[in-house]
């Protein structure tokens, strides 16, 4: 997962807070996924759009663990919610929800 891409909750992804974590739905392949309170926190930062430094500031603040240990965790996080698309690039959402593709500027 780059860096900083700036990704959002798939438009197929609802959601329900448990008070103490969240289930997600794929409405597309019919698969929940359950995250704990951790992971919750992790989820609302990418619905408010936050970037990973930012959503690590947000851990930080409310879990006990080092700053390397909230690093790694919301980067595996990011990268297994990718990888059953239930987050996506803001730009492939985009061309997902168009039909279009898009292409970088020269």
């Amino acid at each position: 997962m780059p860096g900083e891409t700036a990704l959002r909750v798939s438009p197929d992804v609802v959601a329900q807070d448990l008070g103490d974590g969240l289930v997600l739905l794929n409405l597309r392949t019919g698969i929940y996924w359950g995250l704990n309170s951790t992971g919750a926190a992790i989820w609302r930062g990418i619905e408010n759009q936050d970037g990973v430094e930012k959503i690590c500031r947000q851990l930080r603040a409310e879990f006990d663990g080092s700053e390397e240990e909230f690093a790694s965790a919301v980067h595996a996080l990011l990268s297994e919610l990718a990888a059953h698309e239930l987050i996506v690039e803001k730009a492939a959402s985009a061309a997902k929800i168009t039909g279009k593709k898009t292409r970088k500027a020269k």
